[in-house]
C-alpha cells in the first residue's frame, strides 16, 4: 500500500481576493507546514491529505460559525494584534516612546538589561533568517539537492565556531524545502506578476503533447515576455499552474 501523502499549507489560501471566505481567521502554524490555525476558534487542525477541504470542513463546523456570529470582528482584531506583535523591533523604539507625550515609567537596571538583550536577540534572529534564506536561494540557483542541506548546520558550526550567527543557523532539507516552495517562490511569483502586468507583448506557450494521463494533473503554461528597462532588455519565462 502506497504511503499517504499529506498536504502542505498553501500561502495562496491567505489571499483575501482569491479566498475571501478564509479572510481574517485563517493563519499558518509556526514550524508546521501541514497544519492550519483558526484565529477565531484559537485552535490548530491538521490538514492531513484533504488540503483545502480540511479548511472548509473546519469552516462548516457549528462552533466556528457560532464564534463568528457572536463576535464578527474577532478575526480581524486577532489578525491585527498578531501582526503588531510580530513587527520588527528596532533599538530606537524605546527612545522614541520615551520622547513622546506619554509619561514614562521608571525602569530598574535589570529591566533595561532585559530589553537590550531582547532587542539584540531579535536582530540576531533576523540576521540568521537572512542567512538561511540566502542559502535556500543558493540551493535553487546551483540546483543542489535538498539532501545536501541535511547536515549543513553542523558543518557551518564546525567551520565557524566563533560565529554566533553560525551557531544559530538551523537549516535542514525540510526547512529549506519550505523556504523555497512557500516563501521564496511566493515572493518572486508576486514580482513576476507585477512585471507581467506592465508588459505589452506576451506569448503564451503550452505542451501540445497533452494526453489523457497528463490531463488528470496540472496544466503548465509558459508566458514569455520582454521587459524594458535596460539597453538589451530581459527575456522572462513565467510558469503558470492552471488547475
Amino acid at each position: 500500500m502506497a504511503p499517504t501523502k499529506f498536504t502542505k499549507f498553501n500561502l495562496r489560501w491567505l489571499d483575501k481576493a482569491a479566498f475571501p471566505q478564509f479572510a481574517g481567521w485563517l493563519s499558518t502554524v509556526k514550524d508546521d507546514i501541514r497544519s492550519a490555525h483558526c484565529i477565531a476558534c484559537k485552535s490548530t487542525f491538521f490538514l492531513s491529505n484533504m488540503g483545502m477541504g480540511a479548511i472548509k470542513c473546519h469552516a462548516r463546523g457549528s462552533e466556528h460559525k457560532n464564534i463568528l456570529k457572536q463576535q464578527p470582528s474577532i478575526s480581524l482584531m486577532s489578525s491585527f494584534f498578531f501582526i503588531s506583535q510580530c513587527g520588527t523591533r528596532k533599538p530606537g523604539d524605546s527612545t522614541e516612546s520615551a520622547n513622546s507625550g506619554e509619561t514614562a515609567q521608571p525602569e530598574s537596571f535589570s529591566n533595561k538589561k532585559d530589553k537590550e538583550q531582547t532587542i539584540q536577540l531579535v536582530t540576531t534572529n533576523d540576521e540568521t533568517l537572512k542567512a538561511e534564506i540566502l542559502w535556500a536561494m543558493t540551493v535553487v540557483e546551483k540546483k543542489l539537492s535538498l539532501n545536501s542541506c541535511s547536515n549543513i548546520s553542523k558543518i557551518f558550526k564546525c567551520m565557524f565556531s566563533d560565529s554566533t550567527l553560525a551557531q544559530q543557523f538551523q537549516l535542514g532539507k525540510d526547512k529549506v524545502s519550505y523556504f523555497i516552495h512557500y516563501r521564496i517562490s511566493h515572493y518572486f511569483h508576486e514580482i513576476l506578476l507585477d512585471t507581467w502586468k506592465n508588459c505589452s507583448d506576451i506569448t503564451i506557450c503550452f505542451d501540445e503533447s497533452l494526453n489523457k494521463v497528463a490531463q488528470k494533473g496540472q496544466m503548465d503554461l509558459i508566458a514569455r515576455f520582454w521587459m524594458e528597462g535596460n539597453v538589451q532588455g530581459i527575456m522572462g519565462v513565467f510558469f503558470l499552474d492552471v488547475q
